[in-house]
């Protein structure tokens, strides 16, 4: 896991897609680092303005949830994640914007710890060709 507040990346296809899930695997230990509150933002280049894909909670945020062990492998798909593990996700189902770079912000954890820790990040969705 990383302890971030903000994250920016750009897929490595390199090309412009559309974010319809976002997904969160919980860290291997910190319950209360888990994210409950976040920020999806996506923009079309370097230059241009981050646009809001979607905010608000996790499903997550009044819940106990499991720990996933250090370095996983996860078997995920387009339409869900990896059901052998533990994580949580939000969807956006009617975005249809397509976007070059995203930026994750995690705005509050669950104990409104200090810091933020994610066994890993996962954005599901398609590729424009």
């Amino acid at each position: 896991g990383i302890w971030v507040d903000s994250l920016t990346f750009s897929p490595a296809h390199g090309k412009l897609s559309v974010a319809k899930d976002l997904r969160l695997y919980t860290h291997n230990n910190c319950a209360n680092c888990d994210c409950v509150d976040y920020l999806l933002e996506g923009r079309v280049d370097a230059s241009s303005a981050w646009e809001e894909i979607g905010s608000g909670d996790f499903p997550w945020r009044d819940q106990a949830i499991c720990r996933n062990s250090r370095g996983i492998t996860i078997n995920s798909t387009f339409e869900s994640g990896d059901s052998d593990l533990c994580y949580d996700s939000v969807g956006f189902p009617s975005h249809s914007t397509p976007y070059l770079d995203y930026k994750y912000t995690c705005r509050r954890t669950r104990g409104n710890h200090r810091y933020h820790q994610v066994g890993r990040i996962e954005l599901a969705g398609y590729i424009l060709e």
